[in-house]
C-alpha cells in the first residue's frame, strides 16, 4: 500500500499536484517492489473531504483507501452517496473519545504508545459497537527506540536553528518517547485472538463488518 509521495497534507493541494503525486507514489513503490500497489492511506488521514475530487483520484489509480476517520459508518456511507464512489472500498478507522469525553482519538500511533492500555481497549469496545473492524495502524520506527531513524542535529542544521530544535523535539516523540512498551501493549491488545490481517486482506471492513480479532497496519511502510 502507498502513504502518498511526499508526507503533505492533501487536503492544502490542488487537485492536479494530488493526481501527480498519487500517481508518483504509486510508480515509485510498484518499480522498487516489483508488485503491484492496491491501497492508499492520506498522510496524517488529511485528504479533502469537502468535495469528492480528491478521493475520485484515488479511486481511479488505488484499489482501495484507508483514509477516512470517523465514529459513525452512516457518515461514510453518506460520503460515498454523495461522493459517486459507487462500491470503491474504504476502510475506515475508528475515531472515538475515551470513556465519552475529551477530543477524539486513533487507534494506534502516538496515541497506542503515550495513553493508557485502558485507552486502547476502550476505543476496540467502541469500534466493534459501532459496527468497525478495528484497525491499529503503526509506523515502522515505533518499534525501535535506539534512534535508528533520526536526523542527526548536522543533519537538521541547514533549517536554521528553530526548525532544527522543532523537529528534533518531534522526531524525540516519534522515534523514543513510549516505544519501549509499544511491543507490551500490543500484545495486550491483541490477546488471545490474534490479529485478523493486514488492511489488503480484509476488505470486508469497507462495509463496516465487524471482527472477533483486530487488524494490524504500518503506516509509512513500503
Amino acid at each position: 500500500a502507498c502513504h502518498y509521495h511526499f508526507h503533505d497534507e492533501m487536503d492544502r493541494q490542488d487537485l492536479p499536484t494530488v493526481t501527480r503525486m498519487l500517481a508518483c507514489a504509486r510508480d515509485a513503490l510498484e518499480a522498487a517492489s516489483g508488485q503491484p500497489v492496491r491501497g492508499f492511506r492520506a498522510p496524517k488521514f488529511r485528504i479533502d473531504r469537502s468535495a469528492p475530487d480528491q478521493y475520485r483520484a484515488v479511486a481511479a489509480i488505488f484499489g482501495y483507501d484507508s483514509s477516512f476517520q470517523t465514529g459513525d459508518l452512516a457518515e461514510l456511507a453518506a460520503f460515498r452517496r454523495a461522493a459517486g464512489l459507487g462500491d470503491f472500498p474504504i476502510l475506515p478507522i475508528f475515531a472515538g473519545r475515551f470513556r465519552g469525553r475529551g477530543p477524539a482519538l486513533r487507534l494506534g500511533g502516538t496515541y497506542l504508545k503515550l495513553f493508557p492500555q485502558a485507552v486502547a481497549h476502550d476505543l476496540v469496545a467502541q469500534a466493534r459497537g459501532a459496527g468497525f473492524a478495528p484497525h491499529i495502524y503503526l509506523h515502522p520506527y515505533e518499534f525501535a527506540a535506539d534512534g535508528l531513524y533520526t536526523l542527526s542535529a548536522t543533519e537538521r542544521r541547514p533549517l536554521g536553528w528553530r526548525k532544527a530544535a522543532y523537529w528534533g523535539l518531534r522526531q524525540a516523540q516519534w522515534n523514543r518517547i513510549g516505544n519501549d512498551g509499544l511491543s507490551g501493549k500490543l500484545a495486550a491488545l491483541i490477546g488471545a485472538g490474534g490479529l485478523a490481517g493486514r488492511l489488503d486482506r480484509d476488505l470486508a471492513a469497507a462495509s463496516g463488518a465487524v471482527t472477533d480479532a483486530v487488524s494490524g497496519t504500518l503506516s509509512g511502510a513500503p
